[in-house]
């Protein structure tokens, strides 16, 4: 009977042993695992802002002149606008990509972090109306220039303002021959 109780012992600690390397063994794996899935969530976010660079510089741009449009200030991020907020204004399109396009006006807007904007314009009789965040300012002697990436940009927009840029250059090729 000893000798039963004894062995009943050893298997329990052998068992118990073996579920302490096991989970040991296991936990190390996991452990590895998060470094893995760390280093590769840091290689991702270099990966994209290289191809943020990179469609920065891709993003072919087209120059338009006196071009009109009208704006609305919708929010800035976690600061608030306070009397900001729904202000309007209108300014000219220096340029415009499939990214983002280029405005100057006299409105000085104090540039913060994340300032949303509503943008309204018509070119070739197309109209659009597309929410952009301002990534860039340059004040000049008697108007500002601010530099405006488009945000949550529908497909079908982006495909409408794709179309109507590649237009506008073919236009531009053909008037300059």
């Amino acid at each position: 009977m000893e000798i039963m109780i004894s062995g009943i012992f050893v298997c329990l600690f052998l068992l118990i042993f073996s579920l302490i390397l096991f989970h040991a063994f296991y936990k190390q794996q996991l452990r590895k695992k998060e470094e893995q899935i760390h280093t590769l969530k840091e290689s991702v976010t270099d990966l994209q802002i290289k191809l943020k660079d990179k469609e920065k510089r891709k993003a072919f741009r087209v120059k338009l002149f006196e071009q009109e449009c009208h704006f609305e200030l919708l929010e800035s991020g976690n600061q608030p606008l306070g009397n900001l907020k729904n202000k309007k204004g209108a300014g000219q399109i220096n340029d415009i990509s499939r990214t983002g396009l280029q405005i100057s006006c006299t409105l000085d807007l104090p540039v913060r972090k994340q300032i949303f904007l509503q943008i309204y314009f018509v070119i070739d009789g197309e109209p659009f109306s597309l929410k952009g965040r301002i990534v860039r300012k340059e004040e000049l002697i008697n108007h500002v220039i601010y530099g405006i990436e488009f945000v949550d940009l529908h497909q079908r927009d982006q495909q409408k303002l794709h179309r109507l840029i590649q237009r506008l250059e073919i236009e531009r090729r053909k008037n300059a021959e």
